[in-house]
């Protein structure tokens, strides 16, 4: 037995030894030179920028750390033990003598902080991963550069050799690369894309034989890697635990099984069946570099700023320690074996694993013959193969269910393409549905003009009659010869003179108004400002001070519009206060100012109490539109969506006569609101490919 077993069998069970470091331990190594004054030792630095040395039996300091200039990152021991070489930030790499403290190797690192380092078997190369290049030095040369730089795309996270010396493996941290090199010539060997977990040289472990690389995978997984000759193939499985993917990994010196890291905590895994083992040891804070030694050893460094120490044959079984050279091992690990192949079942491993410690015991104590341990073998080989037989069974269902499953896939496949042809007839039904409000818009717009035309001659001749009327009763009609020069005689049958305004009646100034709006509807600004000033020399009203604000607005002089409409609430009826407010609103979005329009129409609409507040609703309704046609031409979709939904407001009963007021000022048509409001709102559903919703959206 071992110096190191007889040190842990002497202690209490499974109760771990902790080293108290000197600060927060980003890497761990065991020196496996044993001497006779301090027995085995293991390494460990960080962020204390230490290198220190403490014995694994007590946990004492065998010497005095050494410094360092920078936070040691990695640490890597050589095979004999006369060499410790580190990686850190500020560009530290180098290479010390564990007797004399000398610096053998320290080479000049162009990259900034070193992540992974790493001796050759024979300890006369020292490799260097430094942001995107691999170095090889010489340890024998002073530090002459032997190899390199190897080029990397991304940040180089991990440099192993090859038990044989032969090869170097690396790993980019950034994105997915893990490449073999030859370490004589440098020649690329292989390039596999797998992004590996940890930045600090702890994603990697060859076998002691090269045939195979351990990688912890950022997917959560561990692979690894058979390497034989230019063929290549990996097996994987999940070592994700309590959430957290493994950031450290460590390969027992017999292979049977690997040590993973996960935040703070550690589990363990059969390389050949790929189950857990063993319990999970939860640490208090985050570990970040674990190593076994070859006698079964487990240290650990981590943010709790100490090294902690567990013997792993007071926590795994037996069977992972045994002697191949003993003939119960033997048998044993023929057990094993068979047990794998026939089922990776972690319940029944587990089983397995309790009988074999059941039958150590039983040896151990009784003494029972070889063929007693054979017949168990063979009744435990007859369990497996029934078992084998339901697993069987097991594969023929899940045969039946992927067919199923195909099945499936090949109908959603099938509703897929015609959902894909729906909705393209869908967006063919939506133009050709565009297209037909396009020409009924074109139509009312004709019919408006017409009705237009209409108005303004019934106003016209409503006008020409009522001069004519007064004209004939008040004057005594002048001959073409006695007509002022420079006045024609229509101007002077509309009243245009100074002296005809004054004479207007209360009815003439609602009419001047009305033919002011008139003028305003054909954007004849000018005529309509001219209209709206005889309409108020001749009578103060609100529907005045309206008309002159509007065609102020035409005219592009909004500030002097405001000071009209101001008028309104002084020379208007109390009772038209709340109509004038609304137009007010209506003048704004009219003016182009939306959102101001919008927000006093909505604050209107909240606070009114009379029964014209579906009036209020339905002109608010239309500025909806309006800001919605707005945010279509700015292409913002989604707030033309929420505005046409806004806009979906019941039709009124009949026409208002507020509401015709409303759009002889405005020049606003409300027929057929509700549904251009639903045609908008299927076309801004349409531009972000959101059509199914339009079934969803009001009525």
């Amino acid at each position: 037995m071992s110096l190191i077993k007889k040190l842990w069998t002497t202690k209490d069970g499974a109760k771990p030894v902790q080293i108290q470091a000197y600060g927060e331990v980003y890497s761990v190594a065991f020196s496996p030179l044993v001497d006779a004054k301090h027995g085995q030792c293991v390494v460990g630095g960080g962020q204390s920028k230490a290198l220190g040395r403490w014995r694994v039996d007590d946990g004492r300091a065998v010497e005095a750390p050494i410094g360092v200039s920078s936070y040691l990152l990695n640490i890597t021991v050589s095979k004999d033990g006369r060499l410790i070489a580190c990686g850190g930030s500020n560009g530290l790499a180098a290479v010390w003598d564990v007797q004399t403290h000398r610096t053998v190797v320290k080479p000049d690192v162009d990259g900034g902080q070193v992540c992974a380092v790493d001796l050759s078997p024979d300890a006369t190369m020292f490799a260097t991963g430094a942001h995107k290049n691999m170095c090889v030095w010489s340890v024998q040369d002073a530090g002459r550069l032997c190899l390199g730089p190897l080029k990397h795309t991304y940040s180089v996270a991990a440099v192993k050799f090859s038990p044989s010396g032969d090869r170097i493996a690396t790993a980019t941290w950034e994105r997915d690369s893990i490449r073999l090199y030859d370490s004589t010539n440098g020649q690329l060997l292989a390039d596999i894309r797998e992004r590996v977990s940890s930045p600090y040289n702890t994603s990697l472990v060859w076998s002691h034989d090269g045939r195979q690389l351990y990688a912890s995978s950022n997917a959560g997984k561990i692979k690894c890697f058979h390497l034989s000759g230019s063929m290549l193939s990996w097996a994987e499985w999940n070592a994700v635990q309590a959430d957290n993917r493994p950031t450290a990994i460590a390969l027992a010196s017999n292979g049977k099984f690997v040590a993973t890291a996960s935040y703070r905590f550690i589990s363990f895994w059969d390389t050949s069946t790929h189950v857990q083992i063993g319990p999970i040891i939860d640490h208090a804070e985050r570990v970040w570099s674990i190593a076994i030694s070859e006698d079964g050893c487990l240290a650990c460094g981590g943010d709790d700023k100490k090294i902690t120490l567990r013997n792993l044959r007071d926590i795994l079984p037996r069977f992972y320690f045994l002697d191949p050279s003993d003939s119960a091992s033997q048998s044993q690990v023929s057990l094993q074996s068979s047990v794998s192949q026939q089922s990776t079942s972690l319940a029944e491993v587990r089983r397995l694993e309790k009988l074999l410690h059941e039958r150590d015991k039983v040896i151990q104590e009784s003494g029972i013959k070889r063929q007693s341990l054979e017949q168990t073998v063979q009744n435990l080989s007859t369990a497996l193969r029934t078992q084998g037989k339901n697993l069987d069974q097991l594969k023929q269902e899940t045969t039946h269910l992927k067919a199923t499953v195909r099945d499936l896939r090949n109908r959603l496949s099938d509703a897929q393409v015609t959902t894909k042809k729906l909705r393209s007839e869908c967006k063919q039904l939506a133009k050709q549905l565009s297209k037909t409000y396009e020409h009924a818009d074109q139509h009312r717009l004709q019919v408006e003009r017409i009705q237009t035309t209409l108005d303004e001659l019934k106003v016209q001749q409503d006008i020409d009659e009522h001069q004519e009327a007064q004209s004939g009763s008040q004057q005594p009609r002048k001959d073409d010869s006695t007509e002022t020069v420079g006045e024609s005689p229509r101007s002077r049958k509309r009243g245009t003179s100074i002296d005809g305004i004054k004479n207007y009646s209360h009815t003439d100034s609602n009419a001047l108004a009305c033919r002011a709006f008139i003028f305003a509807r054909s954007q004849n600004w000018n005529a309509a400002f001219d209209e709206a000033q005889k309409s108020i020399s001749a009578q103060p009203s609100a529907i005045g001070h309206i008309a002159k604000a509007v065609a102020l607005v035409g005219q592009g002089d909004y500030r002097a519009a405001l000071r009209a409409f101001a008028l309104v609430f002084r020379d208007g009826n109390p009772d038209e206060n709340e109509f004038a407010l609304v137009i007010w609103a209506v003048l704004s979005c009219v003016t182009g100012e939306y959102i101001d329009g919008v927000l006093r129409m909505h604050d209107l609409v909240d606070a009114t109490k009379s029964d014209l507040k579906p009036t209020y609703d339905y002109i608010q309704a239309y500025m909806y539109v309006l800001l919605g046609n707005k945010s279509i031409k700015e292409k913002d979709y989604e707030r033309a969506i929420q505005l046409f939904c806004l806009a979906q407001t019941p039709c009124l009963s009949q026409e208002h006569p507020r509401l015709e007021l409303t759009s002889l000022i405005s020049g606003w048509s409300f027929d057929g609101l509700e549904s251009m409001a639903q045609q908008r709102l299927y076309e801004a559903l349409d531009a972000v490919d959101r059509t199914k919703d339009a079934d969803k959206s009001p009525p």
